[in-house]
C-alpha cells in the first residue's frame, strides 16, 4: 500500500470515528425532529422548547454536539426542555422564520 493511500485511509478512519463519537454525545439528549409536535407538547407540559438548527456539513454543529451536548451538566439541564434538532438544509422555511 502506498503512503498516500495509507494516509487517506487513516484520515477516513479517524474522521468516521470522530463523527460517530459526536453523534453518540448528541444522542445522550432526547431529541425530537418535529417542531410543530414539540410546540404542541410544550403547550401541554409547560416545558420550554430548545431548538438546535444544524446541517450535516457544519463543523461547528458537530463541535457543539461533541463538546457541549456531551457535558453532563448540559444533559441534565436539557431534561427540563423539549429538545428539537432541525436540519437547516431540509427545513429552509423554519431557518428563515427563526
Amino acid at each position: 500500500m502506498s503512503k498516500r493511500i495509507f494516509i487517506s485511509a487513516l484520515f477516513l478512519t479517524v474522521s468516521l470515528f470522530l463523527f460517530r463519537g459526536a453523534s453518540a454525545y448528541a444522542s445522550a439528549i432526547s431529541w425530537k425532529h418535529d417542531l410543530p409536535a414539540a410546540l404542541e407538547e410544550s403547550q401541554k407540559t409547560g416545558k420550554p422548547v430548545m431548538v438546535d438548527f444544524y446541517t450535516e456539513w457544519c463543523g461547528w454543529c458537530k463541535k457543539l454536539d461533541a463538546d457541549t451536548y456531551s457535558n453532563s451538566t448540559v444533559q441534565k439541564l436539557a431534561e427540563e426542555f423539549i429538545n428539537v434538532k432541525i436540519d437547516g438544509d431540509k427545513s429552509n422555511d423554519l431557518v428563515a422564520k427563526y
